[in-house]
């Protein structure tokens, strides 16, 4: 589904996913491109687009900004919930789902 069709909450979520993968730790530079196919300014430049992104063509960097932002956030980077840092609750206000769930 394209970004435009979200609803302001799902576009909230895709903000809040990007924004976790950006602005944390849990990827470091030298792997980001790797992993997500954009080096991490760009992915913060994806970020001030928000909620004007247009993700409408599959090799855009606002496409796989959003898409590997949302693999890394529920299969890829390990964000607590809970505990010392309690990144999840500092940087995410929705949950994401467990392998069970």
């Amino acid at each position: 589904m394209a970004f435009k069709e979200l609803s302001p909450s799902e576009k909230e979520i895709v903000l809040q996913c990007m924004k976790a993968i950006a602005d944390g730790p849990e990827i470091e530079d030298w792997e980001f491109h790797t992993r997500l196919g954009i080096v991490r300014p760009t992915l913060r430049r994806v970020i001030s687009l928000w909620p004007e992104i247009d993700d409408g063509s599959d090799d855009s960097d606002e496409f796989l900004a959003i898409n590997n932002c949302f693999n890394e956030i529920w299969r890829g980077v390990d964000i607590p919930p809970t505990g010392e840092s309690g990144l999840r609750n500092q940087r995410m206000t929705s949950n994401r789902p467990t392998p069970n769930g």
